[in-house]
């Protein structure tokens, strides 16, 4: 019989004791394991997500820890929209020019320019008072209309430092996941480009598109954990949330989105989002962005404020004026002119009645519309990778600190339709610099605070097994005293007792390792669908391997003592009792 063997009869021979000491020890393992997995695991999520492939998050000013959390991982609640023409800022001058030209500022140019050719060209038709009148008017109008500011042709101030850039529009929720507004480069340029993985969408799945014949702007893609937790499938239709689902005022829009594409799992927070077409959330009811202020020349109920004062019905009168500026309108091939009488503020509520509803949403009878003009809309935040030919960390640091020190805030000078109370401060942050200062000042401090209380249960349930063995040394001296006197050494009697404590040690360790991991099992798919951080059974994390050298010098420091002891027992005088 070897010592082996010996020693696991005495453990077993010591039933209740040894399993309550094995039962005390395997608790301080499971907090152990349970501390440096999760750390571990949450640790490197958020690291490795924290870009996925770009260096920027811009958005308005307030906390960039907030702004990362919300922009990056869907957590937290957003701080607070900035103007469109902040994105407007990064792109070139060929992606500028369609927006601009879609400005209210530039449709206030155009109709400027327009009134003057036909004022000239109908000169001979009116009184010349009220020529003179009108025209200053639009003189007026087309001084206040600056198009040269706009800058059609020339490119953002950012975009010789920007690979891409893209826009988020946060704020509606459906069911308890985010709602993301986006464009579908989201899915093309993003994830993870050192390793050159991109997005990809399960069978039947595909991107959203701007627009699309059969959809409109109306499509979107379901995230893996989305689609698993909820039951959508490609095809089926989803009302997103006004609001956060914990808020009482929160409502559900009327408008669907179709589910076009369903992600395959990839490990990202995007597992957790709804991400729409952006041209599509605009459009949605209370998204549109109020104006203030009317185009200049017009009053309150879209007539011309001067020419008012004239008697209607003669010749030359404002409304003849206007009939032949909305006829020349209506002439054009342009689509995107709006007459001089246009008001931009009817955007961002309902119509009235059915003509008012078809002339300022632009509906064409197939549930399409017009996209929103540039003053209209408002981005959350913003995706932005940095591009100098070295890597893209100093291009990412100069735009940092121009975006701080509020030179976006020059963009919005050409148009005078922009609110003025409009969120105009806005911040640029690096979310790895974000994470990292996170995990340094709140995470990396309360993870040692709890290993350490973890590792003084272990030491507790040590030194239980150090009492249990000890206590029953005074039982076993006649058992170790035969021992002895059939021939074994005293090392042996000392081998026999550290084995006992080690195997009480290991075999706790390992039912702790157990329930640990079980436990990570159990609780993945509720922290995965809070946070998107899976845990599986089988996850390790590197610290676990210090555990086994940890519980062996445990072992042989709460067994020696009672090692000694046995050693050091008297033959002679217990092999008689």
């Amino acid at each position: 019989m070897n010592i082996w063997t010996i020693a696991w009869r005495s453990v077993r021979h010591r039933g209740i004791a040894s399993g309550l000491t094995m039962a005390s020890m395997a608790l301080g393992v499971s907090l152990v394991v349970l501390v440096l997995t999760v750390y571990g695991v949450v640790n490197e999520s958020f690291r490795a997500n924290s870009t996925l492939g770009y260096h920027l998050v811009v958005g308005a000013r307030g906390g960039s820890l907030q702004l990362t959390l919300n922009s990056v991982f869907f957590l937290s609640r957003p701080v607070e929209n900035i103007p469109y023409e902040y994105y407007l800022a990064f792109r070139t001058a060929e992606e500028r020019r369609p927006e601009l030209l879609n400005s209210i500022a530039y449709r206030s140019y155009r109709a400027a320019e327009d009134s003057r050719e036909i004022l000239a060209a109908t000169q001979c038709g009116f009184g010349g008072g009220i020529h003179e009148l009108m025209l200053d008017a639009v003189l007026d109008q087309t001084q206040q209309a600056e198009l040269e500011p706009m800058g059609l042709d020339d490119p953002g101030m950012f975009s010789n430092f920007t690979g891409f850039v893209i826009p988020l529009c946060l704020g509606d929720s459906y069911k308890s996941y985010r709602v993301i507004g986006t464009t579908p480069e989201y899915f093309t340029v993003m994830y993870d480009l050192e390793r050159e993985k991109t997005y990809s969408f399960e069978n039947g799945g595909r991107n959203f598109q701007t627009h699309s014949e059969e959809n409109g702007y109306f499509e979107c893609v379901v995230g893996s954990t989305v689609a698993h937790n909820t039951g959508l499938r490609v095809g089926d239709k989803i009302n997103p949330t006004h609001g956060a689902p914990d808020d009482p005022n929160a409502h559900e829009h009327e408008q669907e989105f179709t589910v076009v594409g369903i992600l395959e799992p990839s490990g990202t927070p995007s597992d957790r989002g709804v991400f729409v077409n952006m041209e599509g959330f605009y459009l949605i009811n209370d998204h549109a962005k109020p104006v203030d202020e009317e185009l200049p020349g017009t009053s309150s109920n879209g007539s011309d404020d001067e020419s008012s004062e004239s008697g209607d019905g003669e010749e030359g009168s404002p409304d003849e004026w206007k009939d032949l500026l909305g006829a020349r309108g209506t002439a054009r091939a342009d689509s995107s002119w709006t007459p001089v009488s246009y008001r931009p503020n009817s955007l961002s509520s309902q119509a009235e009645d059915e003509s008012a509803e078809h002339d300022h949403d632009h509906d064409h009878g197939h549930g399409e519309f017009e996209p929103l003009p540039v003053e209209q809309r408002e981005i959350t935040s913003m995706l932005v990778l940095a591009e100098d030919g070295f890597g893209g960390d100093f291009a990412a640091m100069h735009m940092s600190n121009m975006v701080n020190s509020g030179m976006l805030e020059g963009t919005l000078k050409w148009s005078g339709y922009r609110p003025i109370q409009a969120q105009r401060s806005a911040q640029a942050c690096q979310p790895v610099m974000e994470i990292d200062r996170l995990f340094q000042t709140i995470v990396s401090p309360v993870q040692a605070l709890l290993l350490g209380l973890t590792v003084l249960i272990c030491v507790v349930s040590g030194i239980s097994i150090l009492v249990s063995i000890y206590n029953s040394m005074s039982e076993r001296r006649t058992e170790i005293a035969v021992m002895r006197a059939l021939g074994a050494r005293r090392t042996t009697i000392l081998s026999i007792v550290l084995l006992e404590s080690f195997m009480l040690t290991a075999l706790g360790g390992g039912i702790g390792w157990l329930i640990a991991h079980t436990c990570n099992a159990i609780a993945s798919p509720t922290i995965e669908g809070q946070i998107g951080i899976g845990l599986s059974f089988f996850q390790f994390v590197p610290a676990e391997l210090a555990l086994l050298p940890g519980l062996m010098i445990l072992s042989i420091s709460v067994g020696l003592i009672p090692a000694i002891s046995a050693y050091r027992t008297d033959v002679s005088q217990h092999l008689g009792k």
